[in-house]
């Protein structure tokens, strides 16, 4: 998940959805970055307003209804999702750093004593309070604009299965159609079953302490144990606007119900 983040940001950084500054970036290209990013955003919203006055003319006929509303919501989806990037941007940016800087890593001599005590224990500690901070962080940046693409995806899905009942299955559009729900399946499956891999890794972890050499222990040792084991009785996952948890039961379900 977390190597997907980090491919996610730059592919956006590159794309012009995305800004965060440089300390080598000199001011006119951070003027130039500005004004391509509103040129975007602007050029996203005309298109959405475009296709919402297409909608409304288009009551009295299901075919040109269903295709103006699935691209509609597909471009509110866009704008939003970069919205939520730009107003996310300085969190984002401290998660990249915070992915970069190796911020586990002792600063000095006494951090490394500290961290060495019982075997290392309290470095899983910290690592163990390193993961749960960064998860709840980046649940709490990115989960509405995951909430906007799967309900998005879900309505597209309806949209485009009620379009293959009056569709002749040789045409071209026939094909297009469903090239058009394997992408939005694909995009419902990625948050899903890395949400999926996120929960299971957290599950096991009361597991695998139990099954660790915890006899041989000290003390203080035994008792940072149970604090992991506490703390793993509340399980990483990530969810859609916190209301929907990101698993394969949750990508099932959807296509249950439109499938």
């Amino acid at each position: 998940m977390i190597s997907y983040l980090s491919v996610s940001i730059l592919w956006c950084r590159i794309m012009g959805l995305l800004w965060y500054s440089d300390d080598n970036v000199y001011n006119w290209k951070r003027k130039l970055y500005k004004f391509y990013t509103g040129l975007i955003i602007f050029m996203e919203i005309t298109m959405s307003l475009t296709e919402f006055i297409a909608l409304f003319g288009s009551f009295n006929n299901a075919e040109e209804f269903a295709n103006a509303s699935f691209l509609l919501v597909t471009h509110i989806c866009g704008c939003l999702k970069m919205i939520n990037i730009i107003v996310k941007q300085n969190v984002i940016s401290k998660l990249l750093s915070t992915l970069l800087d190796n911020n586990l890593q002792p600063r000095d001599d006494n951090e490394t004593k500290i961290l060495s005590i019982d075997g290392g224990r309290i470095r899983q500690v910290v690592s163990q309070i390193f993961v749960y901070i960064f998860a709840k962080t980046t649940n709490e940046t990115f989960t509405y604009s995951i909430l906007i693409q799967y309900f998005v995806s879900s309505i597209a899905i309806c949209s485009s299965v009620f379009q293959l009942t009056y569709i002749d299955i040789l045409s071209k559009e026939f094909v297009s159609l469903i090239a058009y729900i394997i992408c939005m399946t694909i995009q419902i499956y990625i948050y899903c079953i890395c949400g999926e891999n996120i929960s299971s890794e957290s599950d096991t972890l009361t597991v695998s302490l139990y099954n660790s050499e915890w006899t041989s222990l000290s003390k203080n040792g035994k008792k940072s144990l149970i604090m992991m084991m506490i703390r793993s009785f509340k399980p990483i996952q990530y969810t859609c606007g916190y209301i929907i948890t990101l698993s394969l039961g949750a990508f099932t379900s959807v296509h249950e119900f439109f499938l």
